[in-house]
């Protein structure tokens, strides 16, 4: 298998990703992530710290865009069908698959 994502592909992932996400705000704390995507706030806080979701600090907490949060989305889910983009990323291994913990995320109606 190749790590070649067709582009068709990415762009449907990408637009189911930001209609999951329309109804939540553009910008959220750590906190507030963790209850939509079920990870703990640590965990979150990791991952920024480390570079792999790209947030701000702001009253010493970080905030992440939404459109972050859709970008590392995109990657954890691609990185499970196409395990040779991990190895693009280091430390992304370290990351379990955030489509895992997202099944019980609710959807606009």
């Amino acid at each position: 298998m190749s790590a070649e994502v067709p582009e068709q592909t990415l762009e449907n992932i990408k637009l189911y990703y930001t209609e999951l996400f329309a109804q939540y705000p553009d910008v959220q704390t750590a906190t507030e992530i963790s209850k939509i995507i079920g990870y703990g706030t640590t965990s979150i806080n990791d991952w920024c710290r480390k570079g792999h979701l790209k947030a701000f600090k702001r009253n010493n907490m970080n905030h992440i865009p939404k459109v972050y949060l859709i970008e590392f989305s995109l990657l954890e889910i691609l990185s499970h069908y196409y395990p040779q983009i991990r190895l693009a990323y280091p430390g992304a291994s370290r990351i379990p698959p955030i489509w895992q913990v997202m099944r019980g995320l609710k959807t606009k109606e």
